[in-house]
């Protein structure tokens, strides 16, 4: 600790001073206008030095108004040359940062989301192709049913068939009416009905 407080003493005022300045230069090329730099580093220099006027005051013991200006002097040198080399470290390590972590970080988080999308794109082109599939094989299934049920049902009577059914429903009407115990008009109109139905049935199928 000794040696580092002795590195600042005010016997080299002069090197120190065109270190700070030399430190200063090489910083603003480095951090440019980005002012959360140069607040890290009059952080880093506040601290620094509190830091070696309190080492300083513990090791020297000053007793007088001289000895404690000294130990400011050499504080105030502390502070400026942590204030330099805050501004030419920070700027480093945050291009290390942000080239070797948060870009990276960034660009994967990316390709990771891309890939999810596309997953999710696929899976749903997927998923659409599967329902068209299946609505499209329940379509068939219900034109082959339909088809079945068409085979299974019989055939329309033929004319001929149609014609000798609505004389055997002709014949069973008179039959019924001559079985009824009416009268002779009654019974004649009945059969006035009767074949006047069954000569519409005919004239329907002619």
């Amino acid at each position: 600790m000794r040696s580092l407080l002795d590195f600042f003493h005010v016997n080299e005022l002069g090197p120190l001073i065109l270190l700070i300045c030399l430190l200063q230069l090489v910083g603003r090329q480095i951090a440019g206008s980005t002012s959360i730099f140069y607040r890290c580093a009059r952080g880093f220099g506040a601290v620094t030095f509190l830091l070696y006027a309190g080492f300083g005051i513990e090791e020297w013991k000053p007793r007088t108004a001289s000895q404690f200006f000294i130990i400011g002097v050499q504080a105030v040198l502390a502070m400026g040359t942590m204030h330099g080399l805050a501004i030419v470290i920070l700027p480093f390590l945050h291009f290390l940062y942000e080239h070797l972590w948060a870009r990276p970080l960034k660009r994967r988080r990316f390709l990771d989301q891309e890939r999810a999308l596309k997953e999710a794109i696929e899976k749903q082109e997927l998923d659409a192709a599967a329902s068209k599939q299946a609505a499209s094989e329940e379509l068939k299934k219900l034109e082959q049913r339909r088809r079945d049920e068409e085979a299974r049902r019989p055939p329309p009577p033929t004319r001929e068939e149609s014609l000798a059914a609505a004389r055997d429903r002709h014949d069973r009407t008179v039959q019924l009416l001559e079985s009824a115990n009416l009268d002779e008009a009654e019974l004649r109109a009945a059969r006035n009905r009767a074949k006047q139905q069954y000569l519409r049935e005919i004239d329907s199928l002619l």
